[in-house]
C-alpha cells in the first residue's frame, strides 16, 4: 500500500511540533494549554515517588554503602526517594540531590566551631516515656557540648514525674503548685513545649545543674514565663522585679559560675514554664519529655504563643522522637490516622519556626510476646515507614533509629544482652541502652557535618 503524501507530511508536522513543546517544557519549564497533557519526554524525566503510608512494606535490609552519605552534587535536578527511609546510622533529605542534611544546624555548628564566637546553638528534643529523666538526651548533649562547646543542662520544668531519678539535675519545690499539663488542663493553647504550665501563690524551686565541667563558667539561669502584669518574685532571697509582656519571655536571673539557684514566686497569674541554665556560648539542648505522648498533643497550641517562643528563645533544631505510643496492641499495624493527623502539627511547626530543621527519630523497637515468644511488633515496619511518611509529606529529614539499633528483634536482643541496654517491658532502653541510642544520633549528625565541611570550598570562611 502506498501511503498518502499529505497524511505522512501531517504526522511528521505534528511530531516535530510535539517534540519541540517537549524539549521547550523540559529544558525551560515552557509551558502552553496545549502541551499540558502530552509530553513526549515524560518517560524521561524524575518524578517524585508518590507514597502511602498502608502501601506494602519496603524490604528493610540495609547494604554497607547506605551507611555513608555520598559527596555532594550540586546543580542537579532533585530527584526525590522515599526508600531512602531505610537507611541506617545516617540523618537523611528524601531528596537525593541534596546530601547534606540539616543544613541550617550545619551552617550554624561550623560558624560557631570555627570563629570560637559567643554564639548559641539551641536545640529542642521532644519525645515520650523514651527520653523522660533526660535519658538518650543526657549523652547527645555531652557528645554534641564536648564538640562543638557549649554548657548547662538546658530547660528544666518546675517538677515533673522525672524529678526524683533524673541525673542532670536536682530540684525541689515547695508551697502550692498548680500543674496545668497536656492532660488535664482546660485551655492548652498556650502550654510550653514541656507539656506543663504552672502558677503559684506561695511556691518556691531550688535547681542545681549537675553537668558542671569547668568551675569558671559562667551560667546563665532564666526564667522562662507567659504574659503577666509586672510583679516582683525572689532569686536566691533578693527581690527582683519583672515585667513579662510578651506571650512567651526569658528573664535572666543570674549570670555566675554559681550551679544552683532558688525561686520564689506570690502571683498566681504568672505562667511559670520552668528555669534554663546555659553557657552564654555553645550548643544548648532542651528535654521536652511528656509521659505517653504521641506528639499530637500539640494540635491546641496556639500558633501565635509558638512564633512568640520561635522570637524570644529561638532554637536551630527540633527533634520529635515518639513512636512507642502509637503501638498500643500486639496486632496494630495501620497508622493512617497518625500521619492525617500528625501532618497539621509538623506544618504548624514548619510555619512558625521558619528558619529551625526538623528532624523525625523514628520509634525504637517494641517487642510483644506471641504465642509466648517475644518478637518485635506486627506493625513496627508500618509505623516506622508511616513516621517517615511524615516526614516525606512535610519535607523535614528523618532518622530510622529502629533500624540504626538493630531493626527486627532488636529489643529482645538488647533486654537478654548482659548487662542488659533494655527493661524486661521490652519497650524502654534503659540507661545503658539510651547511652547508645544517644551516641548513635550524634555519629548521625557529625556524618552530616562531615559531609558539610567537605562540601565547602577550601579557605572559605563561615558567614
Amino acid at each position: 500500500m502506498n501511503p498518502n503524501p499529505r497524511a505522512t507530511r501531517f504526522v511528521l508536522i505534528a511530531f516535530t511540533i510535539y517534540l519541540s513543546g517537549s524539549l521547550l517544557q523540559q529544558c525551560i519549564g515552557f509551558s502552553f494549554p496545549a502541551f499540558s497533557n502530552i509530553n513526549l519526554l515524560a518517560d524521561l524525566q524524575p518524578v517524585k515517588e508518590p507514597v502511602t503510608a498502608t502501601a506494602p512494606n519496603d524490604s528493610l535490609t540495609v547494604s554497607p554503602a547506605d551507611s555513608i552519605i555520598p559527596a555532594v552534587q550540586h546543580n542537579k535536578t532533585p530527584v526525590y526517594s522515599f526508600a531512602r527511609y531505610q537507611r541506617a546510622g545516617v540523618i537523611i533529605d528524601f531528596n537525593t540531590s541534596n546530601t547534606i542534611a540539616l543544613n541550617h544546624l550545619m551552617q550554624q555548628l561550623y560558624a560557631l566551631r570555627q570563629k570560637k564566637q559567643a554564639k548559641k546553638i539551641r536545640i529542642a528534643y521532644f519525645g515520650d516515656s523514651i527520653i523522660e529523666g533526660d535519658l538518650m538526651s543526657q549523652t547527645f548533649r555531652k557528645k554534641m557540648q564536648d564538640f562543638f562547646g557549649g554548657d548547662g543542662v538546658g530547660f528544666v520544668p518546675i517538677t515533673s514525674e522525672t524529678s526524683g531519678f533524673r541525673q542532670t539535675v536536682r530540684s525541689s519545690y515547695s508551697g502550692d503548685w498548680t500543674d496545668d499539663h497536656f492532660r488535664n488542663a482546660k485551655d492548652r493553647k498556650r502550654i510550653f513545649f514541656s507539656g506543663h504550665l504552672f502558677h503559684t501563690e506561695n511556691g518556691s524551686v531550688q535547681m542545681r545543674d549537675m553537668l558542671a565541667k569547668k568551675d569558671s563558667v559562667i551560667l546563665e539561669k532564666t526564667l522562662l514565663c507567659g504574659a503577666a502584669a509586672p510583679t516582683r518574685i525572689l532569686v536566691n532571697g533578693n527581690g527582683l522585679s519583672i515585667a513579662p509582656g510578651a506571650a512567651f519571655n526569658r528573664i535572666v536571673l543570674s549570670q555566675s559560675p554559681s550551679r544552683s539557684i532558688q525561686v520564689s514566686v506570690s502571683n498566681p497569674a504568672l505562667p511559670v514554664y520552668g528555669i534554663s541554665f546555659e553557657s552564654l556560648s555553645g550548643v544548648i539542648v532542651d528535654n521536652f519529655s511528656f509521659r505517653g505522648s504521641s506528639g499530637l498533643e500539640f494540635a491546641p497550641v496556639d500558633s501565635a504563643f509558638l512564633s512568640a517562643i520561635a522570637r524570644n528563645n529561638p532554637y536551630d533544631l527540633l527533634i520529635f522522637q515518639y513512636g512507642a505510643n502509637m503501638l498500643y496492641q500486639p496486632n496494630d499495624s495501620k497508622f493512617d490516622w497518625y500521619r492525617r493527623s500528625m501532618k497539621p502539627v509538623l506544618r504548624k511547626f514548619k510555619n512558625c519556626f521558619p528558619e529551625t530543621d526538623i528532624l523525625i527519630v523514628s520509634t525504637t523497637d517494641r517487642a510483644f510476646s506471641y504465642a509466648g515468644e517475644y518478637r518485635s511488633a506486627l506493625g513496627i515496619d508500618s509505623l516506622v515507614r508511616t513516621q517517615a511518611g511524615v516526614a516525606w509529606d512535610q519535607g523535614v529529614y528523618f532518622y530510622n533509629q529502629y533500624l540504626t539499633m538493630g531493626g527486627p528483634n532488636s529489643m529482645v536482643q538488647w533486654v537478654r544482652a548482659k548487662p542488659s541496654l533494655a527493661n524486661p517491658d521490652y519497650i524502654h532502653p534503659n540507661h545503658r541502652g539510651a547511652e547508645k541510642l544517644g551516641v548513635y544520633l550524634f555519629e548521625a549528625l557529625m556524618k552530616a557535618y562531615r559531609q558539610y565541611e567537605t562540601s565547602l570550598p577550601k579557605n572559605s570562611s563561615p558567614e
